[in-house]
């Protein structure tokens, strides 16, 4: 962020005010509070939007492709969603870029470059999500029902999931409207990056009539889930324009400035301090009676009290922990059923099938292949046995190999084997039709020669 805010034109006081305030954001520490993924991928959003603002500043000389094709790679193989909101955003740098540039064949063409070598670099990535959902129908992440309950809003108090907190909303709102209010005079990127950054803000409030839209488009119910999410690239541009808008409003100041910078400086801290008794409080979770610092479907494997789950998690054995309690989620399992949520709990049938289906299973993994082993007291026995097929798994059954086809399958595509009495072997491995060892060392070796390229050009 303080990267960001320099190269946008702020004073580097203010650009470290700035870069406070983001990594004190909820969506940066939330990784550490409730481990929200998404904090990885907002992290690396100030890079992304270094690059993007080029495209509104093109300059054929400097405008680099392979470093456009880095930074979205980067966050692509780190955090897709958080990818696809920084390419909206870098969509309507694009277009802002071909009006204003005087060279704009050459912007098309640089980016085009770059979209093309953004596809070599997350070849790993897309290559394999196509072929696992053209080849399979897939579970999705389960629907939200009211998505208008998931939105994040204005509010004067604590900052959370869904309440912005005083001081960001008075930063927020007062970044908005100096810049609404000064319009003639403000700079153009200042602009820009403040009229996205509402436009994703607006997007992750209940202005929107989610709850309307998702009645016409409902798989955005499983796609996008919760419009807070759009927080997270709004926070990164309305942070960068407010660090901006200070060094703006300090150089057109006739009077002191003084009381203006102290006032950053006590938000700044304010900030610090609630997230700092935010993690405060996630830690003294650790020692209550359920030490476990989120509210994500959690399943006990079995009965254990406080202090014994907390001697197995500091155990130097690192399952042993892991062991007492999983998160059960089918997201992303084949299925068999049309619409799954809709006559199912898939999150009951996955705990059935899979969680509490391991007694009597042994399993290991050699390679790229997991081998299950169990004893049954009869011939032509039926078991479920806790693993999951693809349409490209391979499955062999006591040395011999079996048919997708033939293959009965729950709702989950857990695999109903008929045993034989006694030992019993499972081998189950995926092969890509697709993506092979080859492209992915090819891929790895485009990294390496692009990192190369933009250290040594």
């Amino acid at each position: 962020m303080y990267k960001l805010a320099t190269k946008l034109g702020a004073e580097k006081k203010f650009a470290t005010i700035g870069a406070v305030i983001f990594m004190s954001s909820y969506w940066i520490q939330s990784w550490v509070t409730v481990e929200s993924f998404m904090a990885w991928g907002t992290m690396l959003m100030p890079l992304e939007i270094m690059v993007g603002i080029d495209m509104i500043k093109f300059d054929p000389r400097k405008f680099s492709a392979v470093k456009l094709a880095l930074v979205v790679a980067l966050v692509i193989q780190v955090h897709v969603l958080s990818a696809l909101f920084t390419v909206v955003a870098f969509l309507i740098f694009f277009v802002i870029g071909l009006v204003k540039a005087k060279e704009r064949i050459k912007l098309f063409w640089k980016t085009a470059e770059a979209g093309i070598l953004c596809l070599v670099l997350t070849f790993n990535v897309w290559g394999a999500m196509l072929e696992v959902f053209s080849t399979n129908s897939i579970v999705t992440p389960f629907p939200v029902a009211n998505m208008s309950k998931e939105t994040v809003n204005l509010s004067v108090g604590n900052t959370s999931i869904y309440e912005l907190g005083l001081v960001v909303s008075i930063i927020y709102l007062v970044q908005i409207g100096y810049v609404l209010y000064k319009w003639k005079v403000v700079d153009f990127t200042n602009k820009v990056v403040t009229l996205i950054g509402g436009m994703f803000l607006l997007l992750a409030s209940n202005v929107v009539p989610w709850r309307t839209i998702s009645t016409y488009f409902g798989k955005i119910e499983s796609l996008l889930q919760f419009p807070y999410r759009f927080l997270t690239i709004a926070s990164v541009l309305l942070i960068a324009g407010f660090a901006m808008s200070l060094s703006e409003m300090k150089r057109s100041s006739k009077s002191s400035f003084v009381p203006v910078e102290l006032a950053a400086i006590i938000g700044a801290i304010f900030i610090t301090m609630g997230t700092f008794n935010g993690i405060q409080n996630a830690a003294l979770v650790w020692y209550s009676n359920w030490p476990i610092s989120t509210k994500t479907p959690i399943i006990k494997t079995k009965q254990f009290t406080a202090a014994e789950f907390r001697n197995e998690m500091k155990s130097a054995d690192l399952k042993r922990g892991l062991k007492l309690v999983t998160k059960g989620y089918p997201d992303y399992l084949p299925t068999s059923s049309k619409n799954l949520f809709a006559n199912n709990n898939p999150y009951g049938i996955y705990a059935e099938e899979i969680i509490f289906n391991q007694k009597g299973f042994h399993k290991s993994v050699k390679g790229n292949t997991l081998t299950v082993r169990w004893h049954s007291n009869k011939n032509a026995e039926k078991t479920m046995v806790p693993v999951t097929v693809y349409k490209n798994s391979q499955v062999s059954l006591n040395g011999t190999r079996l048919s997708n086809d033939t293959i009965k399958l729950t709702k989950i595509g857990t695999p109903v084997i008929s045993s034989r009495k006694g030992k019993n072997e499972l081998r189950l491995a995926y092969k890509s039709s697709l993506i092979s060892k080859y492209s992915l060392w090819l891929v790895a070796v485009v990294w390496v020669l692009c990192i190369i390229f933009v250290l040594v050009i």
